[in-house]
Formats: structure tokens, sequence, C-alpha cells
């Protein structure tokens, strides 16, 4: 028995004997009427191609070297179980690496749903970062703003106590004064009681010489005159002689007022205060 190559891919489904009106997909394996060769389609809607265009069908065994009809039934037969058997360990294989892409694919959903666990953790410590950044900042500011309180509350009170104490000095100034005030009120008062006191014992009294008060000089303890008449100043009268036409003034000896003469050059009427 001559050795044969056989080619085969996933995917390969026996279709049996070539028909030329049926259509054949990608991979599918025939063998041709007389049972001398297997062929696999290497295009999809392969329909009325003959199986010897090259560009259509890839022959994947040829009998047409095997003489004996049985020796041809029996490799084709060989030759279909051997297929059959590859195909079945690459559906095994395939299935293999389906299960493995399955195991992986549950691999990259539970690392995925790790990471997206992760992400949800971080992105909740970042939303807890945030909220506690966001409360440091509330809490700074209600610091700022309680420290500028207590800024012009101190700022208030300082104002306060310098008002204070210049009421106190002003007060105090006051107090010293009136107290100056009342040692002065006291001294005076004393001084005027020694004084009325003094007065008292020299009363006014009246010069009987040139008929004038006299006062008590506290200064110098002695009396001295006033120059105010103590009596009724004497006075003067005037009347007109009707016979002269002459204007008369008569007063008495202690007359000191006004005196009245004629200027004999002009006739005027002169008055000597």
């Amino acid at each position: 028995m001559a050795t044969v190559e056989i080619r085969y891919q996933v995917g390969e489904a026996w279709k049996g004997t070539y028909d030329a009106y049926a259509e054949y997909s990608l991979a599918a394996v025939v063998k041709d009427p007389q049972g001398m060769g297997v062929y696999r389609s290497l295009r999809s809607g392969n329909v009325g191609h003959p199986l010897t265009d090259p560009g259509w069908w890839f022959c994947i065994i040829d009998m047409s070297n095997i003489a004996n009809l049985n020796n041809r039934i029996a490799f084709d037969e060989d030759a279909r179980a051997r297929a059959e058997l590859e195909r079945e360990h690459a559906e095994t294989g395939r299935m293999e690496s389906e299960i493995n892409r399955n195991t992986a694919e549950d691999a990259r959903a539970r690392a995925e749903a790790i990471r997206e666990h992760a992400e949800d953790g971080r992105a909740e410590s970042e939303t807890n970062r945030s909220n506690a950044e966001d409360a440091r900042a509330r809490a700074e500011l209600e610091r700022e703003h309680a420290e500028d309180g207590r800024v012009e509350s101190e700022i208030n009170r300082s104002t306060a106590e310098n008002a204070r104490t210049r009421a106190e000095e002003t007060r105090q100034l006051n107090e010293n004064n009136r107290s100056n005030a009342e040692t002065e009120r006291v001294r005076q008062a004393y001084a005027d009681h020694l004084l009325s006191e003094e007065l008292n014992t020299h009363p006014m009294r009246i010069n009987t010489t040139t008929g004038t008060w006299e006062r008590w000089d506290v200064e110098n303890d002695q009396y001295v005159d006033t120059g105010v008449m103590a009596m009724a100043s004497p006075f003067a009268t005037f009347d007109v002689d009707v016979a002269t036409g002459c204007l008369m003034m008569t007063h008495d000896a202690t007359y000191t007022g006004p005196q009245f003469s004629v200027d004999q050059n002009t006739g005027n009427l002169l008055l000597t205060i």
C-alpha cells in the first residue's frame, strides 16, 4: 500500500461523493464518483466547479495509482477513518481550546471583576479622600473665619479697653479737677470767711473831714479814701435875671459840681466839669 499525505484542518466536514449541483462550504470534504481521490473545498459557495479545478478544490488523497479495487476501497476506508480520527482529534483540540478559551475568559472575567472591584474601591477611596479634603477645607475655612472673628473681637476688646482707659483717665482728670476745685473752693471759702470777718471787724466808715467813704484795705491793713461822697451831693440852681437877662447859678459852699462861666470875649457860656 502506498503512503498518502493527508492534510486536514479544524472545521472540515465529510460530505460523501461529489455532487456537481450541490453547494459546498469552505473545508467541505468529498470523494470523486470513481472513488479515486478525496478533495477539500477551498472556498464557500462552491457550486459546479470540477474537482480538478485547483482554484476551488485541494486534493487530499489521490488513489489513481492504486490498481486493485479492493485495495482502493480499503485504502479509502482507512483514509476516511484516519480523517475522521484526525477530525475527532481536531475537534477534541478545538473543544479543549474552547475550554481553555472559556477558562481564560472566566479568568479574564474574574480579573475584570477584581479590577472593577478594585476600581470601585479606588473610586470609593477617592470619594472618601475628596470628602475628607472637602471637610478639611471647610474646617480650615471655619477655623480662618473663627480666627478672623477672634482677631476682630480682640480689636474690639482692645478698642473698648482703650476707650475705658481714656474714660478712666478723663474721670481721674475730672476727679482731680473736682478735688482741686473743691480744695480751691474750701480755701477760697476760708479766705472769704477770713475776709468777711476782717471786713466785718472793719466796716465802711465816713471821713468826717471830707465827707467821703473810707474802706478797709486788707492788703495794707488800713482805711483808704474811696472819693465817694457819703452824704447827698450839693447842687446848683439856675435862674435868669429879668432885668439884666443874666443866667444866675446859686449853690452852697460845699458844692463841687460843674462850674459855669461866661467868656468875656465871645459871650459864650462855658461849662467846666
